[in-house]
C-alpha cells in the first residue's frame, strides 16, 4: 500500500474541503448552471 501526498497539499490542504462546502451550499440554493458561473466551473461536471 502507497500513500502518496499531493503536491498542492500543505498549508493550504483544507481548501478542498472549503471549496466543496461552498459549492453544495451554492447548489442547494440556486440552479446548478448559475453555481457553476460562479464558481468557474460548468455545470454538468458539478453534477
Amino acid at each position: 500500500m502507497w500513500t502518496l501526498t499531493a503536491p498542492w497539499e500543505g498549508k493550504g490542504k483544507h481548501f478542498t474541503r472549503d471549496f466543496e462546502a461552498f459549492s453544495l451550499t451554492l447548489m442547494r440554493e440556486m440552479p446548478v448552471k448559475r453555481a457553476g458561473e460562479i464558481l468557474g466551473e460548468g455545470d454538468t461536471r458539478l453534477w
